[in-house]
């Protein structure tokens, strides 16, 4: 019975993902003649239990999904389960547990289990701090300046975008690009519209 975590520490907004494999090796578990479930849980600090997460029917290959969760894929098959959490966040480091059930010629109902801790880890740098306050505007996207027109009380609305790509990996060695533009709207047509300056600033 194996139980696996990658990766086992994670950083809120700069992991990407966490996938936890749950499997057993060649079909067979140690005092076990007959498997009859499959299941990843983890465990839950305000009732000081594992909670079941994923059950997996060993004759019928029928999935229970127990707990409902967002940005999240499932993957099971012959003796696997898989749960892998896109972004995940502090409340996703938690231990882990994969538990087969199963009988044997004078027991049974035999429970045997494996677990794995996630643990989360803070990293704060004037970088990683750019790069989650960019990640935060990621939902925006762009931001809309207004001029106002002295002549004939109309505002005209013009759009500066400011995009960032912040695919990070934990050792932050990964280039990122910031592109910055901007659009006026053509409420006037017969007027020309000059950009002096556009710059980042960080």
């Amino acid at each position: 019975l194996l139980i696996d975590v990658q990766p086992n520490v994670i950083s809120e907004e700069l992991t990407p993902k966490l996938v936890i494999n749950c499997s057993i090796s060649n079909n067979q578990v140690q005092q076990i003649d007959m498997i009859k479930f499959l299941s990843l849980g983890r465990y839950n600090e305000n009732s000081k239990e594992f909670v079941v997460l994923l059950a997996l029917e060993a004759a019928t290959l029928n999935l229970t999904q127990h707990v409902q969760f967002q940005r999240s894929q499932i993957g099971f098959g012959n003796m696997y389960i898989s749960l892998t959490f896109q972004e995940p966040t502090q409340s996703d480091a938690r231990v882990y547990r994969c538990n087969v059930i199963g009988d044997n010629a004078k027991v049974t109902n035999i429970s045997v289990v494996s677990k794995k801790e996630v643990k989360y880890e803070t990293i704060s740098t004037p970088l990683i701090d750019e790069i989650r306050r960019l990640k935060k505007q990621a939902d925006k996207n762009q931001c809309s300046s207004t001029k106002e027109e002295i002549t004939d009380n109309k505002t005209e609305r013009s759009k500066l975008s400011f995009v960032g790509s912040s695919e990070v990996i934990n050792e932050l060695i990964e280039p990122f690009t910031l592109t910055c533009s901007c659009q006026v709207s053509n409420l006037h047509p017969d007027t020309n519209y000059t950009v002096e300056f556009m710059y980042i600033l960080h």
